[in-house]
């Protein structure tokens, strides 16, 4: 495995912005074919917003960080790496809210990780020194 990138990350309102423009040099660069480009854009919105929603105190502390680091797993396979110093929390064990049968009975939230299953190759997670790494794994169809 090896690192082609990182992103460091202070939490606050640019954080999902910066992420997003660093996927989209990502893709380009190592030109990605669009279901890998939508399912790390996805995945990576998804889990940016619950660390800064559910993570990190509001505002966010000086101390509190994140950081997005790509690697290539394999030929035609890639992951990111999602590190931060929040709570632990491990999404990858999360259940996935029931689906509505109508709009009257729909919820908001508890649909990212599907949509992040469903996407992605894998998810992977582990607590270790005092973070976070949340594994996000996308291959070539």
């Amino acid at each position: 495995m090896s690192i082609l990138a990182s992103l460091p990350i202070t939490p606050g309102a640019q954080a999902l912005e910066q992420a997003q423009r660093w996927l989209q040099q990502q893709a380009c660069l190592h030109h990605w074919p669009e279901p890998i480009y939508f399912a790390f854009q996805l995945s990576v919105d998804e889990a940016l917003n619950n660390i800064l929603q559910h993570g990190f105190l509001a505002p966010p502390l000086p101390t509190d960080s994140i950081k997005l680091v790509l690697h290539s797993t394999q030929p035609q396979q890639f992951m990111i790496e999602l590190i931060d110093n929040a709570p632990p929390f491990d999404p990858s064990r999360m259940e996935a809210s029931a689906l509505a049968t109508d709009v009257d009975s729909a919820h908001i939230g508890g649909h990212g990780i599907r949509l992040m299953r469903h996407y992605l190759h894998d998810i992977q997670y582990a607590y270790l020194q005092g973070h976070n790494h949340l594994y996000l794994y996308a291959r070539y169809p």
